[in-house]
């Protein structure tokens, strides 16, 4: 006859718990998709990010590399611009006796060195760094550069300008050999100009008054 304990420890009926023996495939599903509904959202946020940094960061970059290369610019047309106050210095030094009366009958048939260089100094030099002056007769020549050849037209206007100018020949410096593109190189980039200013001598001031 079973004890009591043995009794006890006899299963009766089917299993305690129940065993799982199928797969919820709607839950399954349901997982996969916030998986794929979660890598979708992290794919617009990277977006996001990459388009931020190209208009935002990028962008800003390249506009301050810019201004840079602008402010690199007019520092060197300064300097250059420096440099041909010292050329005026000198000519100006070359030519001071034209102002203390003392001149020869040549001298007093040319016109007046001083309105000629006045002339070079308020005309010219606001536009040109010049490099080289020389007076002769009743002309100036000069050789110099423009911050680009679009400048060109008002550089020579302004040279006529003066009231003591009779007229004014100028020609820029050949960038490139190819027909066509010169001018339009040379309107965008600093170029080289000759120019050769003509004033009115002593008797030409006497016929126009």
């Amino acid at each position: 006859m079973a004890d009591l304990k043995s009794i006890a420890n006899m299963q009766i009926g089917g299993s305690k718990y129940p065993k799982k023996r199928r797969i919820n495939l709607y839950q399954k599903q349901v997982k996969k998709g916030k998986i794929a509904a979660e890598l979708g959202v992290f794919v617009v946020f990277m977006g996001l990010v990459y388009g931020f940094s190209q208009f935002g960061v990028v962008r800003l970059l390249r506009k301050a590399d810019q201004a840079e290369a602008v402010y690199a610019a007019t520092e060197q047309q300064l300097s250059a611009l420096q440099k041909s106050n010292e050329v005026y210095s000198e000519v100006q030094a070359e030519y001071a006796h034209y102002g203390n009366g003392y001149l020869n009958e040549e001298e007093r048939q040319l016109p007046d060195r001083r309105k000629m260089l006045d002339s070079l100094k308020s005309q010219i030099f606001p536009l040109t760094a010049v490099s080289t002056v020389s007076i002769t007769s009743d002309q100036m020549a000069l050789e110099g550069r423009i911050p680009n050849g679009s400048s060109f037209p008002e550089l020579v206007r302004d040279a006529e300008a003066d009231p003591d100018a009779r007229y004014v020949t100028a020609s820029l410096e050949e960038t490139v050999q190819k027909e066509g593109e010169e001018r339009v190189l040379a309107a965008s980039k600093p170029v080289g100009v000759s120019m050769t200013v003509f004033f009115n001598v002593p008797e030409e001031d006497g016929e126009k008054q």
